[in-house]
């Protein structure tokens, strides 16, 4: 079985400079057609990055069994000890610049983006999606490793999404416990919104980070922003990641990814 241990930038804020930014817009001139928005953009800036990594620092509670929590979002965030050395999924936060192939030193050395970066971004070590999920199910947000929780119900606006460069250099060399991929091949991150219940409130949102089902083409190494409008009312985000290389005990491929400007509303 495959062990993946250790396996949203600034936006442009208007009005008041909070550790998340509100701001108001309207989708029409006729303020009666259309409601005003009021957002939640993750801002990650007081995130108090203290531990070294490679080209960067981490965020100061990544080996600590707590949870992240930048209002109105908290991050999963859990940590496991096996003999003597702190293993955690979940996300944290890094600044890292790191787009280096570590071979098998990833678990050391797996805090950055394949994207390039001048603010601090999510790194995420989740877990492949259940084969049976389906639209209504409850998912367990205790045992779901990447769960963003909302402070009340929002609509989720979108998200920037990018390759971890663990999951990258993986699929295109191969290594120990995943395949090198070649045309067919493909991975991606899904994410379901979940009403107060927990209970699945829509089909999930699917974007492919590596997309070789037709051919093998190049890989879009940039942040790229995700279309979430479908997900509305929702109190909480699980995200699983899917890849066409999976065994026994699911997937192979390295179940990583990176993100930024995580962005809701409240619609009044």
């Amino acid at each position: 079985m495959k062990k993946h241990f250790l396996r949203l930038s600034t936006s442009l804020i208007l009005g008041l400079t909070l550790l998340t930014a509100t701001t108001f817009t309207s989708c029409s001139s006729d303020d009666n057609s259309i409601p005003l928005r009021e957002r939640e953009s993750l801002n990650l800036s007081s995130v108090p990055l203290t531990l070294d990594t490679k080209d960067g620092k981490i965020w100061r509670e990544t080996f600590e069994n707590t949870p992240l929590v930048v209002s109105p979002y908290t991050f999963s965030h859990k940590v496991n000890d096996f003999s003597g050395v702190k293993y955690w999924n979940g996300f944290t936060v890094s600044n890292s610049t790191d787009k280096e192939d570590h071979n098998d030193n990833f678990p050391t050395y797996m805090y950055g983006t394949m994207a390039d970066n001048t603010t601090p971004f999510l790194v995420a070590n989740t877990s492949g999606v259940p084969s049976d999920l389906k639209k209504g199910d409850i998912i367990d947000t205790d045992k779901a490793l990447t769960v963003v929780t909302l402070k009340e119900s929002y609509s989720v606006e979108s998200i920037e999404l990018a390759l971890s460069p663990y999951t990258y250099h993986s699929t295109q060399r191969g290594d120990a416990f995943a395949k090198k991929f070649v045309k067919g091949d493909f991975f991606k991150v899904l994410v379901y919104g979940l009403d107060s219940n927990k209970a699945i409130a829509t089909e999930p949102i699917e974007h492919f980070l590596i997309d070789y089902r037709k051919e093998v083409d190049k890989v879009n190494m940039d942040w790229q922003k995700v279309n979430l409008e479908k997900l509305t009312n929702i109190k909480y985000l699980v995200f699983y990641i899917d890849s066409s290389d999976k065994g026994e005990w699911g997937v192979n491929t390295p179940a990583y990814f990176t993100a930024k400007n995580l962005t809701v509303y409240k619609t009044n």
